[in-house]
């Protein structure tokens, strides 16, 4: 049985698109035959349900371990003093995490190491150790950022630990697993093995969610956006594009899902809101629901969208909610970020428009709501569509292929 230890910042096994992206990639491994343990050094909640009587933690099967401390309650807003004290503790779990790999490749309990993000910081000392001890190294890579991504631009050293984690495939490894075709092409031309895997889902779970009963002609056309609105999201131009739509008489109302708007990135967002003589009855902030509630409250709007603009970021990335979004089955407005119109149709598979105005999202949400057979028709092909191109299942056994570095070839 190959044992695999993923490694990287991410609350696990939920909490994030990357514990979504990990969970379902562990999952996957694991029916492969695969013996999968994963490492964050984020702070993650304690699931007593998964604690075992050993003091581990197992997830269906996929053991996990934070070097962090667990935490009860979501965090809260912190003094000067408090947020000195999180950063030391978040760099004491990083180099914990080295001690950890370091331990478990002294008693043979790893073959391979998957990487999951690119900071130099975090991960050199990994891959260091992978080449002394002769374990096979890999990177999940998903996105990058450019300059202005950080507070202060070209004089935050974070940007420079991004730039130079970039480059920590070039010193060895067996592969890089990218989320699009312009991360893989970047380490293709430096003849690094390369396997795209795009955003993925388990679409079983699909069957057991329950279809409320909601037509287009109701007192509300409900638009869902998920997410916590953060920068490069594309979270003003869909708040200018209800704007445009509710003018045209469309019935209008836009549910966020994942933030309450009272802190963070959407603070901002839900002031502007707030003070919007449109926005103000047009707008509603869900907060966060329990995972067990997620899929079923995305069935309950109209259609569900991606607002993602054209960008640097977005260029590299891949919307990572699309194929959940699809699995529901309500039509999806997604923007022509690159790699979307490689799987899907526009028109066809999902309602596809330009990312680079607020008006073609305008458009694309009347066309939805306008012509609800058409809607309909489109979500229920996106989510056969979504199931033949993102189920993670289609996928599993050239990964295993490719970890395991037998013939393997993209296709």
């Amino acid at each position: 049985m190959q044992k695999v230890v993923i490694i990287g910042w991410f609350k696990f096994p939920f909490g994030s698109a990357a514990a979504s992206r990990l969970r379902t990639l562990s999952q996957g491994l694991l029916e492969s035959s695969f013996k999968v343990h994963v490492i964050t050094t984020a702070r993650i909640p304690l699931r007593h349900e998964d604690l075992t009587n050993t003091g581990e933690l197992f997830w269906q099967g996929i053991q996990y371990e934070s070097q962090n401390q667990h935490y009860d309650y979501p965090d809260t807003k912190k003094s000067l003093f408090q947020l000195v004290r999180k950063y030391l503790r978040d760099l004491r779990a990083i180099f914990n995490s080295w001690i950890r790999v370091y331990n478990l490749i002294r008693h043979g309990k790893i073959d391979s190491i998957l990487i999951y993000g690119r900071s130099a910081i975090s991960y050199f000392p990994v891959v260091i150790l992978a080449r002394i001890y002769g374990v096979s190294l890999f990177y999940d890579m998903v996105e990058w950022f450019p300059p202005t991504t950080f507070q202060g631009g070209l004089i935050n050293p974070l940007f420079y630990d991004d730039l130079l984690g970039r480059y920590l495939p070039f010193l060895g490894c067996q592969g890089v697993i990218a989320i699009s075709t312009y991360i893989s092409e970047k380490y293709t031309h430096a003849h690094i093995p390369c396997f795209i895997l795009p955003s993925i889902f388990d679409y079983s779970l699909s069957l057991n969610i329950k279809f409320p009963e909601i037509e287009i002609t109701d007192k509300h056309f409900v638009v869902l956006y998920a997410g916590t609105c953060k920068v490069g999201d594309g979270f003003e131009r869909l708040l200018d594009a209800v704007k445009i739509a509710f003018s045209q008489g469309c019935p209008i109302r836009l549910d966020v899902l994942g933030t309450d708007g009272l802190s963070g990135h959407a603070a901002k967002q839900r002031q502007i809101c707030e003070q919007d003589e449109i926005l103000v009855s047009c707008v509603r902030f869900l907060g966060r629901v329990p995972d067990e509630e997620y899929l079923s409250t995305l069935v309950s709007a109209h259609c569900l969208v991606l607002p993602r603009p054209e960008s640097q970021i977005v260029k590299a990335a891949f919307p990572t909610r699309l194929p959940e979004f699809l699995a529901t089955g309500r039509p999806v407005l997604t923007t022509n970020v690159p790699d979307v119109p490689r799987y899907l149709d526009a028109g066809i598979h999902a309602e596809i428009v330009a990312g680079d105005t607020s008006n073609a999202l305008a458009s694309g949400l009347l066309r939805l709501w306008q012509d609800p057979e058409r809607a309909l028709r489109i979500g229920l092909a996106g989510q056969n569509r979504g199931c033949q191109v993102f189920d993670y299942r289609h996928y599993m056994t050239k990964l295993s292929e490719f970890i395991l570095n037998k013939k393997f070839t993209q296709e």
